[in-house]
């Protein structure tokens, strides 16, 4: 297998059997590196606003480009969908990198996952919800982590969006 990590000066390292080796893939810091579905592959978002497929050969191909807004947080699925973070926008690609949606959320996106289907994709966000303020209430135990999931269908329209379970 291969190992990688995202280094600040926008460069990414990986590590396998033949040794250790770095890339350069960001003018600017590496913020984002996630397992790509493509084997050996990973994906990457720089504060250069790049959201880049990196292969485990160091062949770069870059998926979108968004000025100089930050690709925090990337995550990809199996079935070759993938999704970046952008502040408080999220986009989801399909498999040749086109954009399928952008979905806006409240605040700033802390994290992304899919599930085990690839249908529905889970963003976190810090921003907590304006009932649980009250530090008694019983929502305000989940108040510093919301959870929001979309319903990913690339055979319809729309998409679902909400609480967790949503």
């Amino acid at each position: 297998g291969v190992g990688a990590l995202a280094l600040g000066d926008g460069t990414l390292a990986f590590s396998d059997a033949s040794g250790f080796r770095r890339i350069s893939a960001h003018d600017g810091a590496a913020l984002a590196l996630s397992a790509d579905a493509a084997p050996g592959g990973f994906l990457s978002g720089g504060d250069d606003g790049r959201f880049l497929a990196v292969s485990a050969a160091g062949d770069i191909t870059e998926i979108a480009r968004f000025g100089m807004k930050w690709v925090e947080h990337v995550a990809s699925h199996s079935s070759g969908h993938r999704a970046a973070a952008i502040g408080k926008k999220l986009y989801l690609f399909d498999q040749a990198g086109q954009t399928q949606k952008q979905l806006d959320h409240p605040s700033a996106l802390t994290g992304l996952a899919f599930d085990a289907k690839g249908k529905r994709i889970a963003a976190a966000t810090t921003k907590a919800p304006k009932s649980s303020l009250n530090p008694r209430s019983r929502s305000s135990r989940s108040a510093s982590r919301r959870l929001l999931i979309a319903r990913h269908r690339p055979d319809r329209r729309g998409s679902r969006g909400g609480a967790a379970g949503g």
